[in-house]
């Protein structure tokens, strides 16, 4: 079973997601939490699936039903921000994944009820590039914080392109 690979977290609301042009911008991602922070009518409580290693994917799982609303690849998230400590966004978080095609970013937006989970998030979320980079040996190994407690976070990814030639093939 899946959720056996991942990391499952709880008492957060989905907020929704937009497109962003710079998928790393901190400031991109700032002005998304704090616009659906702001405009979401209501937030759906859902339970969120980070996986433990790079193979596996992140899930957004409706709480009160079980119906997934996004799955994806942890390789597609390509940015991970926090909302400002001293903000109203103070306990939101949000990541962006790659969609579809190169030029299409969309940034997802939670907040959390307990607002300490939110560095607890990210840490898995780095936890498991972390041990992408360990299978890949060209890559240096960053250190990462000791405490899931620090908002510090170092990610590594890597990247495997595919063209389809045509016929079907990869």
């Amino acid at each position: 079973a899946p959720e056996e690979d991942s990391v499952q977290f709880s008492k957060l609301s989905y907020l929704g997601c937009t497109w962003v042009k710079a998928p790393r911008s901190e400031l991109q991602a700032q002005k998304a939490m704090a616009t659906l922070r702001a405009e979401s009518a209501i937030p759906i409580p859902v339970i969120l699936h980070v996986p433990n290693g790079p193979h596996g994917s992140v899930r957004i799982v409706e709480q009160s039903s079980g119906t997934e609303i996004a799955s994806f690849p942890i390789y597609k998230v390509l940015f991970c921000a926090r909302g400002k400590e001293d903000s109203v966004e103070g306990d939101c978080f949000s990541f962006t994944e790659s969609y579809r095609s190169s030029e299409d970013f969309q940034i997802h937006v939670f907040s959390c009820l307990i607002k300490e989970a939110v560095s607890r998030i990210l840490y898995s979320f780095s936890t498991a590039f972390k041990r992408s980079s360990r299978a890949a040996p060209d890559v240096r190994d960053h250190a990462l914080p000791a405490s899931p407690d620090s908002d510090l976070y170092t990610f590594t990814v890597s990247l495997e392109v595919k063209e389809d030639d045509g016929k079907g093939n990869y």
